[in-house]
Formats: C-alpha cells, sequence, structure tokens
C-alpha cells in the first residue's frame, strides 16, 4: 500500500496536498490555485487512466467544476475547468454509462439540478516508425457545403510539439478550408485558415494533457475531399516553424553538447507546394 496524502481546498480557489512520508506525519503543504472562488467538495480517482490520482473539485462561486490531473511525485498539473450554471457544489465520479470510463456528475444548489459529462475516450495517435518517439496519424475527409462540419479527436500530452499540414486533392483553386482545434475543456484553443489551394502547415505546443478535437469546415465555397496529418512529438524534439523556406529565414537550432557531440532532433515537413526548409546551426568552432 502506498503513503495515503491529504487534499484540503480553501474559499479562496486554492487546492492543497499535503503528501504522506508513511509514518502517520505529512510534509510540506503544496497549493494549487484554480483561478479563485469557494471550492465546497472535491473527488479523488484516476480520471484519465495513468495510474495516477486525479482531483475533481466543485466551484460554487464560478459555476464551474476543476480538473487537475496527477503525475509522478504527487503534484497536480493540466487544470481543466467546465462551465456548470446553478452553483455546483458536490461532485461524484462513476461510470454512469457502463462503457468502462468514469464520468462526472455535479449537484448544483441553484435550480436543484444534476449535470452529467460523460468521459471520453483516449484516442491514441500511433508510434511512427517505431522507437522514434513521433506519434503520426493522415485523415481524409469530404465536406459538401456550408453546414458540413467534420470532427477528429486526438490525445496529447501537455508540452507536445503538434504539426499539422493539409492538402485538397489537386490543390483547386478557391478551396480555402477553416480548421479550428478544441482543447479538453471543450473551448476552441486555436485555428487556422489553409491557404487559397487548401495548403497549410503549422506547428503549435500542446496546453494541457487529455482529449483534442479538430472541426473542418467551409472557408470558401469548396466542396470535395481534403486531407491533413497531424505529428506529436516529445521534448526535446524541436519543430520547424514557416516560413523557413529562405537563408534569411531558417530556422535555429538548438544543440546539446552529449559525450562530446553536439546533437539536436528537428521534426519537419516537405509537402509538394513547400520549396524546401532551411535551418541554422550557428557557430560550430
Amino acid at each position: 500500500m502506498g503513503k495515503l496524502d491529504i487534499v484540503a481546498l480553501a474559499d479562496n480557489g486554492v487546492v492543497s496536498v499535503f503528501q504522506g512520508l508513511g509514518d502517520g506525519t505529512f510534509g510540506p503543504r503544496a497549493d494549487y490555485g484554480v483561478g479563485g472562488g469557494t471550492l465546497y467538495q472535491a473527488a479523488i480517482a484516476d480520471i484519465n487512466g495513468d495510474g495516477y490520482p486525479d482531483v475533481v473539485a466543485a466551484n460554487f462561486d464560478y459555476n464551474r467544476v476543476t480538473t487537475l490531473l496527477g503525475g509522478p511525485g504527487g503534484g497536480l498539473t493540466s487544470r481543466i475547468d467546465y462551465g456548470i450554471s446553478g452553483n455546483p457544489i458536490c461532485v461524484a465520479l462513476e461510470d454512469f454509462n457502463h462503457d468502462g470510463r468514469l464520468d462526472l456528475a455535479s449537484a448544483n444548489y441553484n435550480g436543484s439540478t444534476v449535470t452529467v459529462f460523460l468521459g471520453n475516450a483516449g484516442q491514441s495517435v500511433a508510434s511512427d516508425p517505431a522507437g522514434t518517439g513521433l506519434r503520426i496519424v493522415a485523415a481524409r475527409g469530404n465536406v459538401a457545403d456550408g453546414g458540413d462540419l467534420d470532427y477528429w479527436t486526438f490525445s496529447a500530452a501537455a508540452g507536445q510539439g503538434l504539426l499539422i499540414t493539409t492538402e485538397n486533392p489537386g490543390s483547386p483553386y478557391g478551396s480555402s478550408l477553416l480548421y479550428r482545434i478544441y482543447g479538453p475543456d471543450w473551448n476552441q484553443w486555436n485555428y487556422f485558415y489553409t491557404d487559397t489551394y487548401g495548403r497549410y502547415q503549422g506547428t503549435f505546443t500542446v496546453p494541457a494533457s487529455g482529449t483534442y478535437r479538430v472541426r473542418v469546415e467551409q472557408s470558401d465555397a469548396y466542396a470535395g475531399e481534403y486531407r491533413f496529418r497531424l505529428t506529436l512529438a516529445n521534448p526535446p524534439v524541436q519543430l520547424e516553424t514557416e516560413d523557413n523556406g529562405t537563408l534569411a529565414s531558417a530556422d535555429a537550432v538548438s544543440l546539446t553538447l552529449t559525450n562530446g557531440q553536439r546533437i539536436a532532433t528537428m521534426l519537419g515537413t516537405i509537402s509538394t507546394w513547400d520549396g524546401g526548409d532551411y535551418y541554422q546551426f550557428g557557430n560550430l568552432g
């Protein structure tokens, strides 16, 4: 059996953790802010299946439920807020729909209501090539009209690099699309428009662990097939930034001295419409 810890809630929006030392005493307090508000009650369980207990707290004043994911060492990270009307006063975690994943229920003081959030399944991206640590997936779909919205999901960890490349077959003129990326809290995290030929290449840093959603929709009046590729990379892999297609705009590479060698790992992509990428190593003398 492991060492039991204490989780305490404060009326100023702070979750405090005292880690157990195994002898009946506890270590120093570690505080984790959730942006204010009165925290009435919390539930503790492994909600993302990584083997570490997580904390879910009801925030009465701010009309939301907050999750804090646990990790190695007993710390809490990756705060995600879920908006709820009615001033949540109590939360419970249970597999209500019997799909093998924990769901979240909130009892709300005003209105005498209960709100339920069903747990999402992890959408893992396979390692490709095996052993590289890079996770790559390719997707294709079709937009028929302005009311046709396509959703795709994937799971990512905080701090990972994300590279997205898009194209439309044949690169027809006037085929621009809008891609929206929604975070684990269901709020829009980022978005981008492709160029008028449906082409795009961009890099991002994942802000929080969880399931993300990509929505594809019309920008121009294009109806037809689209394709995109998504690549996830763990630090210390470095990502290229566009436009790095000239010597003057070359990406600076950060080299690390390892066993007498200066080493860096870069992630980039070249498409049929990309004239090439340039990298700057600096003074190696």
